[in-house]
């Protein structure tokens, strides 16, 4: 390849991986929503899928897709469905992380829990409440200094607390054990994901969600490279495309996954979110064969 032919290719490649679309958005969203580290992991998953066309582009895979219609339908077809199943799960998320926020979905533990504390405090109060009628002398009595000294001690995890006259007395813990611990609030963050999903999620996006691939490198290649082109050339070229691609990705991960991006997300995540899903079904529905195209 002469070097006229290398700076056509990859300059058409850079402005390619830097037009938005679906990775694009995917290595934005995941590291908004996750970090640098998420969205280095969408983006790795990006440039594996880049690299899986660009080996089908050389060895001719592409080219035998595109040559057969029913193949390629059938390939933007499971784009489409991708694309627009993945929109719908960003809004469907959405959707319940904002009725776990208005406390519309609870955990079921910590309702439990909350009855139990108030069945408690109701039937010790009770019995108190009728008692303090009766022994109105006794609880008027003025305490000594004994007992004083000893009112003002701070009971231990394993002291019984003093109740006062006429109250029932609070349940004593087993000596040498400690109280169990308060039952968790309800959690409203997004659920973990493994590094794996991510990388999936970029790969799948790529490949999957792309369909045009097959024709933009298929006419890519078609008219720049040569005709007799070298192994050794081939894996150069896509060495080149491969490092073009994630150096921008990488980037932009950096970009979008800082503390002040992060929060800025964060402070407007149900509008970034229901933008991106709507996107991403947007791009699903454009890849369908309308009218036959």
């Amino acid at each position: 390849m002469t070097a006229g032919a290398w700076a056509v290719l990859l300059g058409t490649w850079a402005v390619a991986v830097a037009s938005p679309g679906p990775d694009f958005v995917a290595v934005l969203r995941g590291s908004m929503a996750g970090g640098t580290a998420r969205g280095l992991r969408v983006a790795a998953g990006v440039v594996a899928g880049i690299a899986v066309w660009i080996a089908a582009a050389l060895i001719g895979i592409v080219a035998l897709i595109s040559s057969h219609p029913t193949v390629f339908l059938a390939v933007r077809w499971a784009g489409a469905v991708f694309l627009v199943l993945y929109g719908g799960y960003i809004l469907i998320a959405l959707v319940r992380a904002r009725k776990q926020k208005s406390g519309h979905v609870g955990d079921p533990e910590a309702d439990r829990a909350r009855d139990r504390a108030g069945s408690a405090s109701t039937g010790s109060s009770g019995p108190g409440s009728a008692s303090e009628s009766t022994t109105g002398s006794t609880s008027a009595q003025v305490p000594t200094s004994t007992q004083v000294a000893a009112s003002a001690q701070v009971p231990t995890s394993t002291q019984v607390p003093a109740s006062a006259p006429g109250t029932a007395p609070a349940p004593a813990s087993a000596p040498g054990t400690t109280p169990a611990p308060a039952p968790a609030p309800a959690s409203t963050s997004t659920p973990a994901r493994s590094g794996w999903a991510d990388v999936r999620l970029g790969f799948l996006t790529n490949t999957v969600g792309n369909p045009k691939a097959v024709v933009f490198f298929g006419a890519l290649f078609a008219g720049i490279l040569p005709a007799g082109i070298e192994a050794g050339e081939s894996v150069a070229v896509g060495l080149a495309m491969a490092g073009i691609a994630l150096v921008f990705f990488a980037a932009l991960a950096f970009a979008t996954g800082r503390p002040l991006v992060i929060r800025a997300y964060e402070r407007a995540q149900t509008l970034i979110d229901t933008v991106v899903g709507l996107v991403f079904i947007v791009l699903g529905l454009a890849l369908l064969p309308w009218g036959g195209v």
